[in-house]
């Protein structure tokens, strides 16, 4: 990533920080229209419309990193965060369990797995404590 995009997206967040939404989101389409093919533009950039609850576009940066660099894991925990945030609990499991297998001890991985468990409804309590016992939490 060169100097140009780091001062952008330090702009955007600067933006986003000051509740200039507008703005922000005009420096990130800048970005993501000029830096289509840079991954870390495009992580950074969803990174801050995630935080910024910019779900839709945020997921736009992720898909677009992930299809760039498919053996980056990078794209995937943010789209198994956004999912998970976004309450579609079948898609954050899909994607955690994917991120499991790739990094089977990977603490990040595994607490946000079980963060995400909290609030899904499909999860029981029984297996809720199962899955943080088998990681070391219980």
């Amino acid at each position: 990533m060169n100097m140009t995009v780091k001062s952008q997206i330090k702009q955007a967040r600067t933006y986003a920080q000051s509740a200039r939404c507008q703005e922000m989101l005009a420096v990130c389409q800048q970005i993501t229209d000029n830096h289509s093919d840079d991954v870390d533009a495009l992580l950074d950039v969803g990174v801050l419309l995630l935080n910024f609850g910019y779900m839709s576009r945020a997921r736009a940066c992720f898909e677009r990193a992930r299809s760039i660099a498919p053996k980056d894991l990078r794209p995937v925990v943010n789209m198994a965060n956004l999912a998970r945030d976004a309450g579609d609990h079948t898609e954050a499991r899909r994607l955690y369990a994917e991120l499991q297998i790739a990094l089977p001890n990977h603490p990040v991985i595994r607490r946000n797995f079980l963060v995400s468990q909290e609030y899904d409804p499909l999860i029981s309590d029984q297996q809720r404590l199962q899955y943080a016992r088998a990681v070391g939490y219980g």
